[in-house]
């Protein structure tokens, strides 16, 4: 015994292997499984030697002795495993037939006191009694004989744990099953998933709670739990929670490969998140144990199938009203001829007109259609639209001219469409890799980014777009930036006028070389722009790992970040990011990474930036003066502009009004119509 300064002895110690205490009512309870004890006759039955006292299986110590629960004992080839106390009743369970004479199926009890026993089984000073008929194999497997190895109680009910099938009068019971005191109930059901004729049989040895949720741990339980509401099978990682309704794995992550083939990794490229739903899309064929192919959805710690799924890999996702709009290299979702796009609209998928030639890399809303961007040409016999369409409901079409080459991000924001990819030409317009569009026109910005001529001709590759502060930021594999040319280093920031870098941007250092650093997404939140992509170990020259924040001025780390299985490398090195996106106070990351901030992660992590890291919206504040209305937000608040729409909601037009981005205060004319004011970031 610890008493928080030394340990000390109770007793002379048992001469056996204990195999469970309880402590409760002033007491410590043991129960051992073997004997050890010089002339003690087997006929008997289970006895153990503890501090010179011969036990029937079950001892208690008072505090200063040892004393045999009760007399009687437990037949001659039992074990007793398990011990529960709830006020004066002890409940033992093992792999036992009889004890003190009694007939019983593995889990019993004993009320101490004589008073009521809630009518289940009780200790009267002589015998033991059966509760509720106990365990059962209805078909053991190879022989095993079924056993209980792990009793709790949450409140009332007691929990019992083990390797069994069945519970009370032939009630099925995977493995696990509650005692609400007066009848059995199975958990789940049907509790942990059995295989007859197997030697790897379900076995739960631990049983304990978290807040309100039953966790259960043991061999085997890997090999799954049964969810009839949310299907047949739920694979878990020989530990699982069970919430009342469904069952769920502890850890998670994404697992499996289109194909099964070795070469790839599975991995999560698209999120998206509606309310308390989280949309993943990528190669995969699981999610945290639930069966699920290329795309799910996560609520709380549910994970649930979107039908049959899609027969290839997701790499765009958008939630428009009560409709999910998956893109990839897909042709089939659910059973339904979609090349690569196709509807979810909550219970069944849907084609998007005949689809497109090609695979879709990413979605936007602009206009009221939707847009989508990709490598595709044409849809079905169609030979347009290429690389760029919008889809009113009805029909395909390109938008102006078309785009030159294939598009990998799409932005919608203040009435332009931010379209980056990898080409030339935007209608008529020459734009390197990156053009825009009003609803009409297509206009370059600048001279667009480029590579370096070391680097092939070929254009650069622009992969995520986010606003951040006034300025557009491009992210992908860049190195040159308009005229400010050289160092952008996959990172760069559009002002209006001309690109300029993010510090000396993203790097990796180290002994790999062959794949290039790349920006793949960007997401801002609390007053940072946050980047993840391909083999960065280095933003700005600090050390990161897979993921960083740029502050407008310089780069953070973001704790360790995330790290790779080591199949790229001779040793681990950075993880590869290629989704962000933010539910309520947390990041959403996936990609193709084992671990994030040195936990187990594969392909999908969740990360809550410290307090420290966030930043309160600031106050904007307004007086009025001669015909003049003052603005003016704190000094500490950078980073903000100051915008100003004619109307809210569907109408609203935002506009930054000019001057603001340099300073905190601003004035601006008043005049008879009316104007919204707001600070974005």
């Amino acid at each position: 015994m610890w008493d928080g300064a030394n340990w000390s002895a109770l007793g002379n110690g048992c001469s056996d292997r204990l195999d469970a205490i309880a402590a409760a009512n002033g007491r410590l309870y043991a129960a051992a499984s073997f004997i050890n004890l010089p002339g003690a006759s087997y006929s008997k039955g289970r006895f153990f030697n503890l501090d010179k006292t011969e036990a029937a299986g079950v001892a208690q110590w008072d505090g200063s002795r040892w004393s045999s629960l009760a007399s009687g004992y437990i037949d001659n080839n039992g074990l007793v495993r398990a011990i529960a106390v709830n006020g004066s009743d002890v409940y033992i369970g093992g792999a036992f037939a009889q004890v003190g004479g009694s007939m019983v199926q593995n889990l019993n009890w004993y009320y101490e006191g004589g008073s009521n026993a809630s009518s289940i089984a009780k200790w009267n000073g002589s015998s033991w009694s059966a509760v509720g008929g106990g365990v059962a194999f209805s078909a053991g497997p190879n022989g095993a004989a079924p056993t209980v190895i792990s009793l709790a109680f949450n409140g009332p009910d007691l929990y019992a744990g083990g390797t069994f099938t069945s519970v009370g009068t032939n009630l099925a019971a995977g493995a696990i099953a509650r005692w609400d005191g007066t009848s059995w109930f199975a958990v789940g059901p049907p509790g942990v998933i059995y295989t007859p004729g197997s030697f790897t049989y379900a076995e739960v040895d631990s049983i304990g709670f978290l807040g309100t949720d039953l966790v259960i741990a043991g061999g085997n339980v890997g090999n799954g739990v049964g969810d009839l509401t949310l299907g047949a099978f739920v694979s878990v990682g020989d530990i699982a929670g069970f919430d009342g309704a469904h069952w769920y794995p502890f850890g998670g992550g994404v697992y499996g490969t289109f194909g099964g083939n070795s070469v790839y990794y599975p991995s999560v490229s698209a999120l998206a998140v509606d309310g308390t739903n989280t949309y993943v899309g990528g190669n995969f064929t699981n999610v945290a144990g639930r069966a699920a192919n290329g795309v799910a959805c996560i609520s709380g710690r549910i994970v649930s199938a979107l039908g049959a799924g899609v027969d290839n890999e997701v790499t765009a996702l958008l939630v428009e009203g009560t409709n999910l709009y998956a893109g990839g290299s897909f042709t089939n979702a659910g059973g339904v001829n979609s090349p690569a796009i196709a509807r979810w609209d909550g219970a069944v998928w849907n084609a998007v007109g005949g689809g497109l030639n090609g695979t879709v890399y990413a979605l936007a809303t602009f206009g009221g259609n939707l847009v989508v961007g990709g490598n595709f040409q044409g849809s079905g016999a169609n030979a347009s639209p290429n690389y760029l369409a919008s889809w009113d409901g009805s029909n395909w079409t390109e938008l102006g001219a078309g785009i030159g080459g294939p598009v990998y991000s799409l932005l919608a924001d203040a009435g332009i469409l931010y379209v980056g990819g990898a080409f030339s030409s935007a209608g008529a317009t020459q734009a390197n890799s990156i053009a825009a569009w009003d609803g009409t026109n297509w206009s370059a910005l600048g001279q667009g980014v480029r590579l370096a001529d070391y680097q092939g001709a070929r254009p650069a590759l622009v992969y995520c777009l986010a606003t951040f502060g006034n300025k557009l930021y491009a992210g992908g594999e860049i190195y040159l930036a308009g005229t400010n040319s050289a160092g952008a280093n996959d990172i760069t920031a559009w002002d209006g006028s001309d690109w300029s870098p993010c510090g000396s941007g993203l790097t990796y250092s180290g002994g790999f070389s062959g794949a290039p650093t790349t920006a793949q997404a960007m997401l801002v939140m609390n007053g940072l722009l946050y980047v993840t992509g391909e083999l960065i170990n280095s933003a700005g020259g600090v050390s990161v790992s897979g993921l960083a924040a740029w502050n407008g001025t310089a780069w953070e780390s973001v704790d360790t970040g995330l790290w790779s299985y080591g199949y790229q490398y001779q040793s681990p090195g950075p993880g590869n990011g290629y989704a962000l996106a933010a539910s309520g106070d947390e990041i959403l990351i996936g990609g193709l990474f084992g671990a994030a901030d040195g936990l187990p992660a594969s392909g999908l992590a969740v990360w809550q930036p410290s307090a420290a890291a966030t930043v309160s919206p600031p106050l904007l504040s307004f007086s009025t003066a001669a015909g003049q209305l003052k603005l003016t937000w704190p000094a500490a608040a950078t980073g903000f502009t100051l915008e100003r729409s004619a109307a809210l909601g569907s109408g609203a037009s935002w506009s930054a009004v000019a001057g603001s981005a340099a300073t905190n205060s601003i004035t601006v004319g008043i005049s008879g119509a009316c104007s919204f004011f707001r600070l974005r970031q």
